[in-house]
């Protein structure tokens, strides 16, 4: 099968680039995620529902891992759930922990895999 998706470029991509129903491109998510993605890496977007790793979570994780699979900060997503900056580095270290993550980039890809945010609503770098 031949992908529609345009080449990577260096400019961050529009919304409308990242997602069609069904398809993620993979190159738009990295770049606005600011991540590099080795060639041939499948990006996974499911709908959240169901158990799965999202179930380890309490309900305050997921609101800070779609949160940071937004895109956000610390800072911001202790500004939107009204919670302290160190309660959020808690909430997050937690979530790498149980979902044996290594970082929050890694948690942000898998917030987006698991469909908690439409790559739509990913802030821009």
């Amino acid at each position: 099968m031949t992908s529609s998706w345009p080449k990577s470029s260096t400019s961050s991509p529009a919304a409308s680039e990242l997602a069609r129903p069904g398809e993620v491109n993979p190159a738009g998510l990295a770049a606005v995620l600011g991540v590099t993605l080795a060639r041939g890496t499948v990006v996974i977007v499911g709908t959240g529902s169901g158990g799965g790793p999202l179930a380890r979570l309490s309900a305050r994780e997921r609101e800070v891992l779609t949160e940071l699979a937004r895109g956000r900060s610390n800072r911001e997503i202790a500004r939107a759930l009204s919670l302290g900056e160190q309660t959020v580095k808690s909430y997050v270290s937690s979530i790498l922990t149980k979902l044996d993550l290594t970082d929050r980039t890694q948690a942000a890809i898998f917030g987006l895999q698991q469909g908690l945010v439409r790559p739509r609503d990913v802030l821009p770098p």
